[in-house]
């Protein structure tokens, strides 16, 4: 009987307080029953920046290991590489573009808006309508900068109920629950004057640190709730069925994850040095 790999979610380690590595990317190589999980934390490149070095950890691993099968942080409602394939494109991205081409299958491991806010909901319909009203203020904070003028609340608000109805799911979330969170949680009573500033008066409002302000919180829970069961849940299902697997991954969510990895899989050697190659397909 074959053995099966189940991940203890219960180590998962919040970003605030996991480990950190100073090297990055980092490849970091399992070898348990004659299985192998290569795990590259990246550094978020894109082919467009001038470093590529988890373009060439990604390309190295691809070299020296006989990869069938790639974990990617990607989101799992994007259907296609191919959707994701033009110049800018994340080294996330590109991995599964490379097992695409080498006809080694590949699976989408990370979720998105939608899933996070039917995960809050599950636990606090309080903490869901905060969510969404960190997404709505998100939103409107990146239209002032794209366009460079305020955006309104209402837009705001109506932009992102249709983007979550594009992935499926819809919005219960009121103009008014929206408004009163603002004033309850964000400390400030939202108009189309202030609705595009909001997040940039406070401080690292995109840091998942669960001491912090309400933002930092939140996005502690999204990865402890969310992503990082989901992504083990993908990762651990790829062990279970091929020899070797590649998984890319932000550097961020293999310190998160780390615990979890060892006590399945063991004590991984590192490779953080990585020879310049040339990246599949054209730039």
């Amino acid at each position: 009987m074959l053995k099966k790999y189940v991940p203890d979610t219960s180590l998962v380690t919040t970003w605030d307080v996991a480990e950190k590595f100073e090297k990055c990317p980092l490849m970091v190589v399992y070898e348990f029953d004659n299985k192998h999980l290569i795990y590259v934390g990246t550094k978020h490149n894109s082919r467009t920046n001038k470093a590529k070095e988890s373009f060439d950890a990604i390309n190295y691993a691809f070299a020296n290991f006989g990869i069938e099968c790639v974990v990617t942080e990607v989101e799992r409602a994007c259907k296609n590489i191919d959707c994701l394939y033009k110049q800018d494109m994340s080294e996330l991205a590109y991995s599964a573009y490379v097992a695409k081409r080498k006809e080694i299958p590949y699976i989408f491991a990370d979720t998105n808006i939608a899933d996070w806010i039917q995960k809050f909901d599950e636990f606090s319909h309080k903490r869901a309508i905060q969510l969404q009203t960190m997404w709505i203020l998100n939103d409107a904070r990146k239209y002032k900068l794209h366009f460079s003028k305020p955006d309104t609340v209402e837009l705001a608000f109506e932009n992102v109920k249709y983007n979550l109805r594009q992935m499926g799911y819809d919005m219960t979330l009121t103009l008014l629950e929206f408004e009163q969170c603002c004033k309850d949680d964000f400390g400030c009573v939202v108009s189309d004057e202030n609705v595009s500033d909001i997040l940039d008066k406070l401080q690292n409002w995109a840091e998942p640190n669960i001491k912090g302000n309400i933002t930092n919180k939140l996005w502690a829970e999204i990865n402890v709730y969310s992503r990082t069961p989901y992504m083990l849940e993908k990762i651990f299902k790829a062990i279970n069925k091929y020899n070797t697997v590649l998984v890319t991954m932000g550097a961020g969510h293999f310190e998160e994850q780390r615990l979890v990895l060892e006590k399945a899989f063991g004590q991984p050697f590192y490779i953080d040095k990585f020879p310049h190659s040339k990246q599949i397909g054209k730039i």
